[in-house]
Parts: C-alpha cells; structure tokens; sequence
C-alpha cells in the first residue's frame, strides 16, 4: 500500500482533492490510500513518523503559513528520500521556485487548469508504472530495530512481513526469521512496493510463485505459504495480471 498524504490550507479545495483520489483509486483498484489530509504544514509534520519511505505528497504551495510548500517538500524530502512529491497551486509562476531548491518534485500542477483533474490521475498513473518497475530493486536499504541490534535489509531480501501484537512484527526474510519492534502500518509505509495480502500480513510481490485460490494461500518462491484473505487474492490475482500485460 502507497501512502498519500495531503496539505492544503483551503478545506474546500482539500475535500475535493481527497475525494478525487479515493474514487479513482476506489475505481481502479490501485494499491494507494489517502490516509492523512493537513490545512497546514505542521499538521503533517506532526503526524508523519521517521518510517517512511516512497510515499505520495500532494502539497499546495502557499499555505498562508510560516512554512510553504516548498520549504514543506524540502523537510519531507529529509524525511523519504523517495517520496514522490507533486505541488499544487493558482501560482504558475512559483514552479522555477521549486526547481531552484532542487527538491526532485514529480509534477507541478495548476488548479485553475480545465485539465487539473484529470493531471492529478496522470500523476498517479505514472506511480504506478514506477512501482511496477524493478522499483524493489532499489538499492536503498529499510532499517530494523531488534533488541540490541540495528537490521538493515534491501526490499527485496524480504519475502513477506506478519503482525504479530500491538506494535510488533515478524519478519520473513531470505535469511531468517526476525521480529522488531513496529507496526504494520509504518512498514507498509516503508515499503510502497508490498502489498497487503491480509490485515496481519504484508507481501512482496517479487516473491509471489502462485496463488492457491481454494486454500487462500500464497504460494512464494521459496517454497514457503504466506495467508491471504479471499478479497485479498482477487485484488493480487488482478495485479499479478496487470504486470503480466
């Protein structure tokens, strides 16, 4: 699951953003979710941990705040080195300004524009054909704690992850079993690319081998089944086919 976070000081124009998102995403059946809409900058500072990783930031720039935009961008920019960062404003001339502070923005969109909608669809249609890339190859690593040691790992060493108690989870890598101490909700947050498969459990697709519909289970290629819920493997039997195609 791709987080999305918003911030926007109109509530207005907010509303109508995260509604936009959520029915297209509801229509496509994208793997995204809007979980945090802000009216000003702190806000989403405030709600947003340190384990995140690749998330999705719709964020207006003028923000009759202390802190625009782009001085926003730059502090999220710190925090997800891969966030995919997509401004919005009624200020074209502000775009130079967010290329001269180089914070690697995906888009630029006007509001005013007949084609703003149909933009914000187009931004997150290029996501998904970034995520549908070797995007789990990366070669940026996610960072664990365990008691007395720091874990790093490369998404693709991780073949699924499972919550096992409040604020802890198990996880199933190519070299063994490990538990840490955080929640599904931040790990799915530090791996875009995974999917939720079961609410105790999240998948790396690059390991799937085959889904056994009867059983719901997933077959990974190590040999080893991972559980998935019967409205989950609908939703991985219809992406599996989408990267197929």
């Amino acid at each position: 699951m791709i987080p999305i976070y918003l911030c926007e000081d109109n509530q207005k124009e907010l509303q109508f953003l995260r509604k936009t998102l959520e029915n297209y995403i509801l229509m496509e059946s994208l793997d995204f979710q809007v979980v945090y809409s802000a009216t000003s900058p702190y806000q989403l500072l405030d709600k947003l941990s340190g384990n995140v990783n690749g998330a999705v930031y719709f964020l207006d720039i003028d923000l009759n705040s202390e802190m625009d935009g782009i001085d926003l961008a730059a502090k999220l920019r710190q925090m997800d080195s891969c966030a995919y960062l997509i401004f919005t404003t009624t200020h074209e001339e502000m775009a130079m300004e967010t290329f001269r502070h180089k914070v690697e923005a995906l888009d630029y969109l006007l509001k005013d524009s007949p084609n703003y909608i149909a933009d914000v669809l187009l931004c997150l249609q290029h996501i998904v054909k970034e995520v549908r890339k070797p995007h789990l190859n990366k070669e940026f690593r996610l960072h664990f704690h365990i008691p007395d040691q720091e874990l790093y790992f490369y998404p693709k060493e991780i073949l699924y992850v499972e919550a096992i108690e409040s604020h802890c989870i198990k996880l199933y890598t190519k070299t063994g079993i490990y538990i840490c101490r955080q929640t599904l909700r931040e790990t799915a947050n530090m791996c875009p690319g995974f999917l939720l498969c079961h609410r105790s459990f999240l998948i790396n697709p690059e390991h799937i081998r085959a889904l056994q519909k009867s059983s719901c289970q997933i077959v990974l290629d190590d040999g080893s089944y991972c559980p998935c819920s019967f409205r989950q493997i609908r939703k991985l039997q219809q992406y599996l086919d989408n990267q197929a195609k």
